[in-house]
Formats: C-alpha cells, structure tokens, sequence
C-alpha cells in the first residue's frame, strides 16, 4: 500500500477536454484520463440539409469564415493539438438555428461533450473543473448581467479562453493545477439590443479573438 500510495499515486482522475484516455504528467502529478473525445469518422456522402440549414442562416460570405473556424478546430483536435482559437458568437432572431447549429453541428464534430462556462466566465463561482470534461464550450441566451463590471468580466475569460494555452483547472477541495484543455467557445444571443448588451465590450483587445456572426431567419429544409 505504501508503495502504491507513492509511487503510483495520481493527482487528477476524469475526462479533459481534447485528452485521450491514459496517463499523464501535469504541474501537480499524475492525472488519469477515463474518456475520449468522440472524433467521427470522415467519409464522403450527402449534407444537403446541414449545407442549407448553415447558408439559411450565415449567407455565402459568413459561412465561409465559420466553416474554416471549424476546419481548423476539427483538424486540430483529431491531431491532438491543443492549439487556442477565436470564440464564435451567433446573433439573430429567437428561433433561427442558432443553438440548433450549436448542439447538433458544433458539438458533435469537436468531440461530442459540450460544458457551460458562463457562470465561471462572469466570476459567479472560482471553481470550473466540470468545464474541463467538454471541448465545446457553449452559451446560450444565457441571462446574464449587462453592468460594465460584469461584461468586462467577460470579456476578460473570454480573451484567456482564445489566447492561452494553459489554463487554471480549479476543483472544489483540491489545490488547482494548470493544464492545457482544448476547447472552442461559441455563444449565441438574440439580436435585440438588451440581449446584445450581454457580450463583452468589443475593444482593440477583444476584436481578433471573436467571430461575430450576424443569423438569418429563413424556412429551415
């Protein structure tokens, strides 16, 4: 037991965002990784409803920049790098395929397991370890707060989600240890303006790290 409790002894045992199972070494010890990301298998066939349902909502010029945001996320996780990447926020109408793009498109081609970091992002709470079981990082008409301090709260998590790397894991009980998650953040908001009022200030900081996609409401196939 003494032998076990030292030299076998890990630090972290669950999922991590963009981590196949196994063993790794990390700032505090040892972590267990139990679960994989669920990366599809690419083939050929038809995807004329999702190709409509994306140009309905985006139109030719937008959804030439979303579907390289989403390349690049895709072969980036299936080559396990974990390389950060701009945040994408849809902005339309209630009821046009916003969190429908989200949940069934996004999610499932970056690893099937979506989390919700709004409450960490806003600093209602310090701990954020179940945001680290999802690559998908999703809001969605969230009701948050439009004071100043909130949304440059925001804007603050959003910045260190899309430009770091290396990321505070801080579970409730146990000393925090950084690692490297790979996540993608998307958020989507109705386009009225005190639902707008939500996002983060766009400053000279902030604007290089956001995709901000005005939606459409058009018939869906």
């Amino acid at each position: 037991i003494a032998q076990i409790q030292v030299d076998k002894q890990i630090y972290y045992a669950g999922p991590l965002a963009g981590y196949m199972t196994g063993l790794y070494e990390f700032t505090n010890g040892k972590g267990l990784i139990t679960s994989s990301p669920n990366l599809i298998e690419p083939k050929e066939g038809d995807y004329s409803i999702i190709q409509v349902i994306l140009k309905n909502l985006l139109g030719d010029k937008q959804l030439t920049y979303f579907q390289g945001w989403l390349q690049i996320a895709v072969k980036l996780l299936r080559s396990n790098a974990r390389r950060t990447g701009q945040a994408v926020v849809f902005a339309g109408e209630q009821g046009c395929g916003k969190s429908l793009v989200q949940n069934q498109i996004i999610t499932p081609l970056v690893g099937g397991r979506a989390s919700k970091p709004y409450p960490w992002m806003t600093g209602k709470t310090d701990f954020n370890s179940d945001i680290f079981k999802g690559e998908h990082l999703s809001i969605q008409d969230e009701y948050g707060s439009t004071d100043i301090r909130s949304r440059r709260q925001f804007g603050a998590s959003l910045k260190q989600i899309a430009a770091n790397e290396e990321q505070h894991f801080h579970q409730k009980g146990i000393e925090a240890m950084v690692t490297k998650p790979f996540w993608r953040l998307s958020i989507s908001v109705n386009s009225e303006p005190e639902n707008l009022t939500v996002l983060p200030i766009l400053d000279e900081s902030l604007k290089d790290k956001i995709f901000l996609f005005k939606c459409s409401k058009v018939n869906m196939p």
